[in-house]
């Protein structure tokens, strides 16, 4: 079954606890919606290509 919403983050996966409590805030907010996250250093380098060619960004944070 595809994923309605796929969310690339960048950076490294967090610990299992933010990610749960992340993944828990994102359910509240979309719904009945399936989504899939993959965290930017955690794949491989072609499918990183795809995601930032291809992909949308809906959050930047500037430092």
């Amino acid at each position: 079954m595809a994923a309605d919403f796929d969310i690339a983050v960048s950076g490294s996966k967090p610990d299992i606890t933010r990610q749960r409590k992340f993944l828990e805030k994102l359910d509240k907010l979309i719904g009945l919606y399936k989504t899939d996250i993959v965290y930017l250093d955690d794949v491989e380098v072609g499918f990183k290509e795809i995601i930032l060619t291809s992909g949308t960004v809906i959050y930047e944070k500037r430092i």
